[in-house]
């Protein structure tokens, strides 16, 4: 019996033991596997950091028929930090891009006036930048950052080129419309820089001065050499469009820079704050941070395949499908990821449309055929339609109508 009793805690302590060597080859398991998807995140992320580095350099599609050497935020920078926010705020009104929603009093449009004045180097430094050969931030700049911490100020500076060059043109200036194509260049070449925030952003900008060039085209009588430059320049916009998938993708690869899986660009440590995800929530990546980081990653790929899928759909059943994209991240605990992902896709496909539109107007102020161009929300061609004397073109989204009287 005693012997029996001694032989409890031996049992006990050997059984301990087991325990811990179990648990010990389960932690160095965990660890191992861990360490080997961090890697594989690493070298992913490291191979579309380069390509993403090597597209800066890349000469973009050329608007403007004459492009300048050199990069377009060379100019762009200076002219968005030139922007005065408090001048334009007081403007509100007057910057709408819905001709009826403006103020039109003659003390408001004096006072548009006085601010297009003020602007004139940031308006010129737009134009110049949109001419450049490249458009896009090296991923690693750090300006890129610093123009995006105040999103406001692109925004104004889109708005007020688009209504600028709608008082030149109103007086026969040419140079209007190279304001309103800088417009549109600069939203579009803003909206796969990084934060789907910055194609939001861009898309405001496009739709501006699309929008400014199509009520012109659809009110005045043209020139064909100047009819046929705003249509070719629409079109090169149009062909060269890049997808939502791919804007996703650039915040993607902008918030890998910011945790650590690019070397180029690492900082300090990636904590779980800098994740978003509570500390308590670790549980899931067995408290381990670059458990959390490689499922991030991990995530992020899902999340681009099923969006590239849901881009191609029409808006109604798209919107269904991003819908359960984000119920996924959002199961997984990753806040970074909780950007809704159906922004980037709408906000892309209301610049399209814009884009299209403009093409179309210019087709039928012309009097020729429509071009059989999609609306980028139904996939199916934009309505064109009689209209009391005058030919409509529409999108589904009704704000980009524009009514065509020749």
């Amino acid at each position: 019996m005693t012997d029996a009793r001694r032989s409890i805690p031996v049992r006990g302590a050997v059984a301990a033991s087991i325990v811990l060597l179990l648990l010990g080859i389960a932690v160095t398991g965990f660890s191992m596997h861990t360490a080997r998807r961090l890697a594989t995140a690493r070298a992913q992320a490291e191979a579309r950091f380069a390509a993403r580095r090597s597209a800066a350099t890349a000469t973009r599609p050329d608007v403007f028929g004459a492009a300048l050497p050199g990069a377009a935020w060379s100019d762009w920078i200076p002219a968005i930090a030139a922007i005065d926010m408090t001048e334009l705020d007081a403007l509100e009104s007057a910057l709408a891009d819905e001709p009826g929603a403006r103020a039109t009093s003659p003390l408001e449009l004096g006072r548009l006036d006085e601010a297009i004045a003020h602007h004139v180097s940031a308006l010129d430094a737009l134009v110049r930048g949109a001419r450049r050969a490249t458009g896009r931030f090296p991923i690693d700049d750090p300006r890129q950052t610093a123009v995006l911490d105040d999103a406001f100020r692109p925004l104004a500076l889109g708005r007020l080129a688009a209504r600028a060059a709608e008082r030149r043109m109103a007086q026969s200036d040419a140079d209007g419309i190279d304001l309103a194509l800088a417009a549109a260049q600069f939203g579009r070449d803003l909206a796969d820089q990084g934060p789907t925030l910055a194609a939001a952003i861009g898309m405001q900008a496009v739709v501006a001065g699309a929008r400014t060039l199509a009520r012109l085209a659809a009110t005045q009588p043209l020139d064909g050499a100047i009819r046929a430059r705003i249509g070719s320049a629409a079109r090169v916009l149009d062909e060269s469009w890049p997808s939502s998938c791919l804007v996703l993708a650039a915040e993607h690869d902008w918030t890998a820079t910011r945790l650590g899986l690019v070397a180029a660009t690492s900082a300090a440590p990636v904590t779980p704050s800098d994740l978003g995800i509570p500390i308590l929530a670790l549980w899931r990546h067995g408290f381990s941070t670059n458990a959390a980081v490689a499922s991030w990653w991990e995530l992020a790929l899902e999340r681009e395949g099923r969006a590239k899928a849901a881009a191609a759909l029409p808006w109604p059943q798209a919107r269904a499908e991003y819908a359960a994209i984000d119920a996924l991240a959002a199961t997984k605990t990753h806040a970074l990821l909780t950007t809704r992902s159906d922004h980037a896709d709408h906000a892309m496909r209301e610049g399209l449309a814009a884009i299209r539109v403009l093409r179309e107007v210019i087709a039928a102020a012309a009097g020729e055929p429509p071009l059989g161009l999609l609306d980028p929300f139904t996939l199916a061609p934009l309505e064109r339609a009689a209209r009391d004397g005058a030919i409509v073109i529409s999108s589904a989204d009704a704000n980009l109508a524009v009514e065509v009287r020749r």
